[in-house]
């Protein structure tokens, strides 16, 4: 009869045992699963604010094409009336055969394709990114 009881504590005990090392495998598993649900939640927060800064950085860049442009646009239309007006006045020195004026007219051309050249190397100059 002593052997039957202290099989029956032995198995008792392995039972104790297998429970309690269940539990600790059960919040282990509880525990992981969280840490998951957390690092998940995390890495989606993130992947949100970086899609909101590329959005943001689209609008800029598509803002400063749009400036670039109108820019360009504002520079070139007053210095090609003044190229047509100073080819205008040109031709009418040549009839009249007026040399200072053609050479005015003249340096007020060279004048122009300067700023015409120096207005689209200041445009077409790649924008240094923000932050470096």
């Amino acid at each position: 009869m002593l052997d039957r009881d202290t099989k029956k504590e032995g198995s008792d005990s392995s039972t104790v045992v297998s429970r309690s090392r269940y539990e600790r495998e059960k919040q282990a598993r509880l525990l992981a699963e969280r840490l998951l649900e957390d690092r998940s939640r995390e890495l989606y927060e993130a992947n949100q604010e970086l899609a909101n800064a590329l959005e943001k950085e689209r609008q800029v860049a598509k803002l400063q094409a749009d400036f670039i442009y109108a820019i360009s646009h504002e520079f070139r239309t007053p210095l090609t009336i003044i190229d047509g007006a100073a080819h205008r006045i040109s031709k009418q020195a040549a009839i009249l055969e007026s040399q200072p004026i053609t050479e005015k007219c003249n340096t007020i051309h060279a004048a122009i394709i300067t700023l015409t050249k120096l207005i689209e190397k200041c445009l077409s100059v790649p924008q240094k990114p923000a932050g470096r």
